[in-house]
């Protein structure tokens, strides 16, 4: 099943307002020197990470997680279950469950923000099925019970 990660795009929109406004200011004084490029160039990056998509995969071996630009892959990294050591499902803000796939080689993979939330289900059906050993914090507990309240509250 694939996942898709809700970018923060409003804590993006707020960052960019920085290097416009010092863009703005610069054009108003006629001071135009290297912290102006800088700015243009920061504002670029920016407009750049609106157009970023995160996809996580979960097949039966193995796990994906891609990144694109608008429709260009430009990262793809596939893990297979030797390579993983633990999964450790966090709590990462007040109500923001996550998971932390610990890699034996290489860098560890952090899911947070993923949509729709049943990827931590899948992701511990997929760690129990290969015997990867798993680990929940009392905070990711705690946010379980909850959502399960919720949910029970919502049926009523």
């Amino acid at each position: 099943m694939a996942f898709h990660a809700k970018i923060q795009r409003l804590f993006l929109a707020v960052f960019l307002l920085l290097p416009v406004i010092n863009i703005i200011f610069s054009i108003i004084t006629q001071s135009i020197g290297y912290f102006f490029y800088y700015n243009i160039l920061l504002t670029l990056f920016i407009i750049t990470l609106f157009f970023l998509k995160y996809t996580f995969t979960i097949h039966d071996g193995h796990l994906n997680f891609e990144t694109y630009l608008m429709t260009i892959c430009i990262y793809k990294r596939v893990i297979y279950p030797s390579q993983m050591k633990i999964v450790e499902f966090k709590r990462y803000s007040w109500t923001t469950q996550g998971a932390l796939i610990r890699i034996r080689k290489g860098l560890n993979l952090r899911l947070v923000l993923f949509s729709p939330n049943e990827i931590f289900n899948e992701l511990l059906t997929f760690a129990y099925k290969h015997d990867i050993q798993t680990s929940k914090s009392k905070d990711y507990q705690l946010l379980e019970r909850r959502s399960k309240y919720i949910t029970k509250e919502k049926t009523l």
